[in-house]
């Protein structure tokens, strides 16, 4: 059995009526589901050592976590492409233009000129870039046209098989039910 990546032990915080007990494995996915002001943020930012819990733990072993947060910020005026190399760069890996040519993402046009479900796929893909242990996104399918989505899951999928774990909040549990492990309804 492998050591998981992340593990919550009643971990909470003083605003919240609830406390989070989770445990994930690399390879694994889990669904975070529920209305709006229950918690999903709050979890992901426990996981990501954004915000520390009040009471209870947390144990991290993952070495690197990619994050797609819900609301996304991009740089307006740099291409798609000078993006991504500058991402890869940074965490000292070799571009590989395969995410961005699946997703179809305009290459060569100035950020700040793509739609929102192109911002959406470029930020999906930096956080594929090379081999993260841990994949966080927090509503990834916002903006995204029913083909992305179908290859989203694809991808997810994919990276699966290479040991790669995924958290994912949303509110459309349709796309993963497949993937997932376990679905965490708040």
């Amino acid at each position: 059995m492998s050591t998981p990546l992340i593990e919550l032990n009643e971990a909470s915080k003083h605003y919240l009526d609830t406390s989070f007990s989770l445990s994930l494995d690399p390879g694994k996915t889990v669904l975070i589901t529920g209305a709006n002001g229950v918690g999903k943020t709050t979890l992901i930012h426990l996981l990501l050592g954004y915000t520390k819990p009040n009471k209870g733990d947390i144990k991290r072993r993952a070495k690197q976590i990619s994050y797609v947060p819900e609301h996304i910020t991009l740089p307006s005026f740099v291409t798609a492409l000078t993006y991504m190399k500058t991402i890869a760069g940074i965490r000292k890996l070799e571009f590989k233009e395969d995410l961005i040519t699946r997703f179809n993402v305009p290459m060569f046009k100035s950020i700040r000129t793509l739609s929102k479900g192109n911002q959406r796929k470029l930020a999906l893909c930096a956080a594929l870039l090379g081999r993260p242990d841990l994949v966080i996104l927090d509503e990834p399918l916002d903006g995204l046209d029913e083909a992305a989505k179908a290859l989203l899951a694809i991808i997810i999928e994919e990276k699966m098989k290479e040991g790669i774990a995924f958290v994912i909040a949303t509110h459309d549990t349709s796309v993963f039910e497949s993937l997932a492990s376990e679905t965490y309804a708040l």
